[in-house]
């Protein structure tokens, strides 16, 4: 009986879980001039992956525009720049990590031009788990989820003609990177719990009456 409690209880403790969210906000950018985009790099092994092709820019430089709004956390965006500062149609950026992950999702924003695509491909060892094309709003900064595959590498692409117009990317959610994250139980399930536990007080209370009496 000793140990049905125990378990029980265990189940209403907070679990821990491996996750965590890139806000990009740590990181230091710098900028030719006013309103230009930032030529900061993200440094290999930030936030546990391995960054390629990723500049960091600060929202701040900009006043009604996608970029500001984008700019969900804090001071800072990351966008695919490939080579360049400065987002050249077909750059591409990647995330990747020697361990699988799970990308949960993440803030999208289009910098200027409403409608903007981009690509946001997923593999796992080089093989592809899932492609999607999203289209971007330069007014507000929308949630995508993505598929629960496993990867190994993440990888975004753009499509744009207009070098100036960029895809903006804040908080994104990883699932085993390197942080931890705590999440509890839904009310729902405490509260059956608690019922199981009431449940068990009676035949706590009979066992101890007939061990009162066999003495």
């Amino acid at each position: 009986m000793r140990k049905s409690w125990i378990a029980a209880v265990a189940l209403m403790v907070p679990m821990m879980v491996r996750g965590q969210v890139v806000t990009f906000d740590g990181l230091p950018t710098s900028a030719h001039g006013t309103n230009t985009l930032g030529t900061g790099t993200i440094p290999a092994g930030y936030d546990g992956f391995d960054w390629s092709g990723f500049t960091v820019g600060s929202g701040s430089q900009y006043f009604d525009t996608g970029y500001l709004v984008g700019t969900v956390s804090g001071p800072n965006f990351a966008f695919p720049s490939g080579d360049t500062e400065d987002g050249s149609p077909g750059a591409v950026g990647t995330i990747s990590s020697a361990n699988p992950f799970v990308f949960s999702g993440g803030y999208f924003t289009a910098g200027d031009q409403e409608g903007y695509p981009i690509v946001v491909t997923g593999a796992l060892n080089g093989v592809t788990a899932y492609t999607d094309t999203l289209s971007l709003s330069s007014a507000v900064a929308t949630y995508y989820t993505f598929p629960t595959d496993s990867i190994t590498q993440l990888t975004f692409t753009n499509t744009t003609i207009d070098a100036n117009n960029i895809p903006v990317l804040d908080n994104l959610a990883f699932n085993g990177a390197d942080g931890m994250i705590t999440t509890t139980p839904e009310p729902s399930t405490c509260v059956l719990l608690g019922i199981g536990l009431l449940g068990l007080v009676p035949v706590v209370r009979r066992r101890s009456l007939h061990r009162t009496k066999d003495q």
